[in-house]
């Protein structure tokens, strides 16, 4: 028997694995979780194996994982969540191309140079990709003058003395 974890996307998972969370705030957290880096995680597995339906099956493995390791995963944030589960599916989409057999007399260490990759890691891809939005929000939230001091220096490449000139700081008139 299976089960939709959401209902206008077909994952299922087996209500054995399932039943572990005990919770709707688990489901909740969980679904919330699928929604927000399902896409990051398929363009990771689609990296690797360049096969759609491989790529949805490490995607659903990789929650099946976070199913069963909930106690680690529930507790994590957003950004240890994204990391964890980019080497969890590294893992899966390896599982799954040596069940079709792809590569199976390879050691694992020699995947680095077969798979095809660009020059950043997927996982500092998503970390840097995560952080710049939280940068972008923290950013966001600061008052008008803390913007034009931040653009000045950083932007514009002006000293502290020229940016306080330029405000007219009355320390450096």
């Amino acid at each position: 028997m299976s089960y939709y974890i959401r209902g206008d996307k077909k994952l299922f998972i087996n209500i054995s694995v399932l039943c572990t969370l005990s919770t709707t705030e688990e489901r909740a957290k969980l679904a919330n979780l699928y929604k927000k880096f399902e896409r990051r995680l398929l363009f990771s597995a689609l990296k690797i194996v360049h096969n759609q339906a491989m790529a949805e099956d490490a995607v659903h493995n990789t929650f099946v994982s976070a199913i069963q390791h909930k106690f680690k995963v529930l507790s994590m944030d957003d950004v240890d969540f994204l990391k964890w589960s980019v080497i969890v599916i590294k893992g899966k989409c390896i599982d799954l191309m040596r069940k079709e057999k792809h590569y199976a007399a390879i050691p694992i260490d020699d995947y680095d140079e077969i798979l095809p990759s660009s020059a950043t890691p997927v996982d500092e891809l998503v970390a840097q990709q995560d952080l710049y939005g939280r940068l972008k929000v923290n950013i966001a939230s600061l008052d008008d003058v803390s913007k034009q001091i931040l653009e000045m220096k950083y932007i514009l490449q002006m000293s502290m003395k020229e940016t306080a000139m330029h405000l007219g700081s009355p320390q450096h008139r």
